[in-house]
C-alpha cells in the first residue's frame, strides 16, 4: 500500500485476478473500498470489470491513450524583503542567518553565502 493505492504484480492474469479479489475483499471488510484498477493487461481489466460491474473510468489500461502521467514537481526557494536589507556586512549576515530551511535542500546555497561573508570579513574594512 502506498498512500491510497495498492501496488502489486503477477506473472499471469490467472494469478493476478484471485489476488486482486482477495485484496479487494479484505479492504472492503475494513470499510476501505478500492475505486478501480490500472493495469497493462486488458484481460485483467476485463476480468475485474465483470466483478465490479460497469463504471465510468474505474478501469484504465497502461497500453491505452489514457495513461496516468506523473506531475513535475519544482522546488523553489525565495528570500523575501531584500529591499529592506542594509547592504553592509552586518545587514547581509543578518539576512543569511535568518534563512530557515529544515530539510537542508538549500544548504549548498546558504553555505556559499556564508563562505562569501567569511571572505568579506577577512578582507577587512574598505578604506576610501
Amino acid at each position: 500500500m502506498y498512500v491510497n493505492d495498492y501496488l502489486s504484480s503477477a506473472a499471469t492474469v490467472v494469478q493476478g485476478v484471485p489476488e486482486a479479489r482477495g485484496v479487494k475483499r479484505a479492504l472492503s471488510e475494513g470499510d476501505m473500498h478500492l475505486q478501480g484498477w490500472l493495469s497493462n493487461s486488458i484481460e485483467f481489466l476485463k476480468a475485474m470489470a465483470v466483478e465490479n460491474g460497469p463504471s465510468d473510468d474505474a478501469e484504465l489500461s497502461l497500453d491505452s491513450d489514457t495513461t496516468e502521467k506523473a506531475r513535475e514537481d519544482v522546488l523553489t526557494f525565495q528570500v523575501g524583503n531584500l529591499e529592506h536589507v542594509a547592504y553592509t556586512r552586518v545587514g547581509i549576515a543578518s539576512k543569511v542567518a535568518s534563512l530557515f530551511e529544515p530539510q537542508g535542500m538549500a544548504a549548498t546555497m546558504i553555505v556559499k553565502a556564508k563562505i562569501t561573508l567569511s571572505r568579506i570579513g577577512r578582507a577587512g574594512p574598505l578604506v576610501a
